[in-house]
């Protein structure tokens, strides 16, 4: 059997449609996981420089912290740090070595 061109254009549009349709879920799926690494990455940092001391600069160097909420409490053995990013939330706990000698 022939196909004619109306059924050749048709399957082409079709096939355009569904390839467009992956790309754009995967590219979805991608930048939502670039974005909990992201997330899980500021927290930690921001907990690693309370433990250390160390004034953090993170928030100058990644756009992403000014719209996020990230708490750091230290506690007598260790540093905890929390962070909600959109719809992402990391917890982070560093233990302070010295409380353990």
């Amino acid at each position: 059997m022939q196909r004619n061109h109306g059924q050749t254009t048709l399957e082409f549009i079709t096939s355009v449609f569904v390839v467009s349709f992956v790309l754009a879920l995967v590219a979805s799926v991608l930048y939502s996981q670039w974005y909990r690494f992201a997330c899980a990455y500021l927290v930690f940092e921001q907990t690693h420089d309370r433990l250390i001391g160390v004034k953090s600069n993170i928030p100058r160097l990644i756009g992403l912290a000014r719209n996020n909420l990230i708490s750091v409490e230290e506690t007598k053995t260790s540093v905890k740090g929390h962070g909600r990013c959109r719809t992402a939330s990391e917890n982070v706990e560093l233990l302070k070595l010295e409380s353990f000698r």
